[in-house]
């Protein structure tokens, strides 16, 4: 179920899991708490409340990223540097 993550972010006080098949699922858990559980080198936070899988971003710029079906999420300022690496690397990775 890990790899049908495209992300996941809080709204409202609720984690709030968007699926690659287009399905949302609520939780009552905290970001820290779901975040524990996963594969570091597929997921990189993009802003202090929303978690992206790698494997769903097709394109990035300096301040947001696009993912496969797309949608944009906004990247912090603060992360923008460290969320190009990791793109970067992962993308190398894969070739």
């Amino acid at each position: 179920m890990m790899s049908e993550i495209m992300y996941f972010c809080m709204e409202n006080r609720k984690l709030c899991i968007h699926l690659a098949n287009g399905q949302i699922i609520w939780a009552y858990k905290t970001l820290s708490e779901f975040q524990r559980r996963l594969d570091d080198e597929k997921f990189i936070m993009i802003h202090k409340s929303c978690i992206v899988n790698i494997e769903y971003i097709k394109k990035f710029d300096n301040s947001s990223i696009t993912l496969s079906d797309n949608e944009r999420l906004p990247v912090s300022r603060l992360r923008i540097k460290q969320v190009k690496e990791h793109i970067t690397i992962s993308w190398s990775n894969s070739i």
